[in-house]
């Protein structure tokens, strides 16, 4: 099988953390807050979801491998 860029940026559903899943690990990472927005996305043929985490004023980004539930990057919006 040739794989053509369209084919390669396919995301692939099998197998991936489920919404509750990542919230519980974006809650549980900012230690505070409520998960309110979820977004599945593919970088360098990775999948992972950005969750948001909302805590009264302050907002978290919070990257998680969609497979391993590895948290790999945090961003705080002041």
């Amino acid at each position: 099988m040739i794989l053509t860029p369209r084919t390669e940026d396919k995301l692939d559903l099998e197998g991936l953390l489920s919404i509750e899943q990542v919230s519980d690990i974006a809650e549980k990472h900012v230690g505070k807050g409520e998960a309110v927005d979820w977004s599945l996305d593919k970088d360098a043929g990775t999948m992972y979801w950005e969750v948001k985490v909302i805590a009264g004023q302050d907002e978290t980004e919070v990257k998680i491998d969609a497979t391993s539930g590895e948290v790999l990057e945090t961003e705080i919006d002041d």
